[in-house]
């Protein structure tokens, strides 16, 4: 996962010379290619038009970060004890990103609503469709995710709303993960509605 946008051209250059050298093996099997910020979908557009017909762009999805990464031990302003709801109230993910610290990540000033809704990730990938669509080129999520310490009731939230989004943006996806790394679904704290999260993957 390449970070720093400064090293956005180097990484569009290095994803050429890659692709160039799998076409020689293989013509038309489909090569997925992330930006930087970590494959963020705000980066999405500093990718280089494809190549040719059968690339993918891929990204990662936590919004809202404050949620998905609540108590999270790999984030350093991130208490261990914090905990917050989803949908929640959109004013205290404000208030609290900003008592943390952790505003360099989201502000959540462009929410319009008292709380998260489908609509609030229709507007987090707006300008990746529309660059997706420009160039005719299919877009795929290959980690969205809660951690394991944000209660199921409010996972069980979030996941119907991503959902919602990626259905009307013909957006595929790859949930983060599937047993462990902090993001499983079997470890125990889902099983109260694993049932019907699965609906919604």
């Amino acid at each position: 996962e390449v970070t720093d946008p400064k090293f956005s051209a180097k990484w569009n250059a290095i994803v050429e010379n890659a692709i160039k050298l799998i076409r020689k093996y293989s013509s038309d099997i489909n090569i997925i290619v992330g930006s930087y910020w970590n494959n963020s979908i705000d980066s999405m557009k500093d990718l280089d038009k494809p190549y040719d017909e059968h690339i993918v762009y891929t990204f990662h999805c936590y919004d809202p970060f404050l949620f998905t990464h609540q108590a999270a031990y790999w984030v350093d302003e991130m208490p261990r004890d914090f905990r917050i709801d989803y949908p929640g109230s959109v004013p205290k993910y404000r208030s609290e990103i900003k008592r943390l610290g952790l505003e360099y990540m989201q502000t959540y000033e462009e929410v319009k609503t008292e709380k998260f809704t489908p609509d609030y990730f229709m507007g987090r990938f707006a300008e990746a469709v529309r660059v997706a669509e420009e160039r005719n080129v299919p877009m795929y999520c290959g980690e969205y995710g809660v951690i394991n310490l944000a209660s199921a009731e409010n996972t069980l939230n979030w996941y119907k709303d991503i959902s919602s989004a990626f259905e009307k943006c013909s957006i595929g996806r790859a949930a983060w993960s599937y047993k462990g790394v902090d993001y499983g679904f079997i470890d125990g704290h889902l099983d109260g509605v694993l049932d019907e999260l699965v609906k919604y993957l």
